[in-house]
């Protein structure tokens, strides 16, 4: 496989007097979701969060944004605009290859006015449009449900989700800080089973209180339904 800096020299080397320097394979990298979308559980991430024009490098537009979790010094969310991040770790992102085993994509270091986390990654050749498929497996590497409560629980051990009925009747985890109570994080959940399943793999629930829990959940939520029903005109 094609090393980094073996065809994309931007790689290796930073490009402002505010950079951290060169992004490392083990960097986390996350992106910001479009307002409105939000993460899904599982492996599956919005097609949204990356479009293929937005992964196609331009003269203009640069690659796709990005920033680096470690260098990251701002609030990425606000109580009042929720809105969710995905993550992915930068080497997987530059393992992806073609059928010839050569690289797809570069993550070039990229500080801007007031962020010096900002990167950019991009299909390479610079300029090229990727194909469905390539931009189908690239969204393989960011993390859904499972990996994001972790994360959070990492980041914010005091946090806790909170199970919210959408008026859809779908289901979104929010994750609402242990500090100040603020919503930080909102991950959809195409079931209430994978958000206990996620509850587990992030290690928020024992794996021996699961059916305890989804029952609880269920009553819950049956509860909250019943609330959202319209009531019918008419007089009985």
């Amino acid at each position: 496989m094609t090393k980094r800096g073996e065809r994309f020299p931007e790689e290796e080397r930073t490009h402002g007097s505010q950079s951290p320097g060169v992004v490392q394979d083990d960097e986390e990298l996350e992106r910001r979701l479009p307002p409105g979308v939000r993460e899904t559980g599982g492996p599956a991430i919005p097609l949204a969060a990356f479009t293929r024009g937005a992964l196609q490098w331009s003269q203009a537009e640069g690659g796709a944004s990005v920033d680096r979790s470690t260098h990251v010094h701002v609030e990425v969310s606000t109580p009042q605009e929720p809105r969710g991040t995905v993550k992915a770790k930068a080497g997987d992102i530059r393992r992806l290859t073609d059928a010839l085993d050569i690289r797809l994509w570069s993550i070039t270091d990229r500080p801007v006015l007031g962020n010096r986390a900002h990167a950019e990654i991009q299909r390479e050749p610079r300029g090229m449009r990727p194909g469905r498929a390539e931009r189908d497996r690239f969204m393989e590497v960011w993390r859904g449900a499972t990996a994001l409560l972790r994360t959070q629980r990492q980041e914010d051990p005091l946090g806790k989700p909170e199970l919210k009925l959408l008026p859809n009747t779908g289901l979104e985890i929010h994750w609402r800080s242990g500090r100040d109570g603020h919503l930080w994080r909102v991950v959809q959940v195409e079931s209430l089973a994978e958000a206990v399943r996620a509850y587990i793999g992030a290690g928020l629930l024992p794996q021996a209180d699961a059916a305890q829990e989804q029952a609880r959940l269920e009553q819950e939520l049956m509860g909250r339904r019943s609330q959202h029903k319209v009531p019918r005109s008419g007089t009985s």
